[in-house]
């Protein structure tokens, strides 16, 4: 069976906002649904199906792809998104 969605967005909190006023089921990270599932205004369904793992890609013109700020930043997504985001990584007694 098919499914077809009735509303497409390229931003977190449309999608948000449209699963809080129940029109739907809605893929969204952790981190933006965090306090609404805490609040209990939405609620996790499907937990037996884990989402795709997302990517992120840097997308640098080639004549500035070895400048050392552009590296840096590459250096620093890498460590800081790889191989869990830190808003997925579990908690530890006493972090943050």
């Amino acid at each position: 069976m098919e499914v077809r969605s009735r509303l497409h967005a390229n931003d977190g909190r449309v999608v948000l906002e449209a699963a809080r006023r129940g029109l739907g089921f809605a893929p969204l990270p952790a981190y933006l649904v965090a306090n609404d599932l805490r609040a209990g205004t939405l609620v996790q369904v499907l937990q037996g199906y884990p989402m795709a793992v997302s990517w992120l890609k840097a997308l640098v013109p080639r004549m500035k792809i070895d400048k050392p700020a552009v590296r840096e930043l590459i250096a620093f997504m890498k460590a800081r998104m790889h191989p869990v985001a830190p808003w997925d990584e579990p908690a530890t007694a006493g972090a943050r």
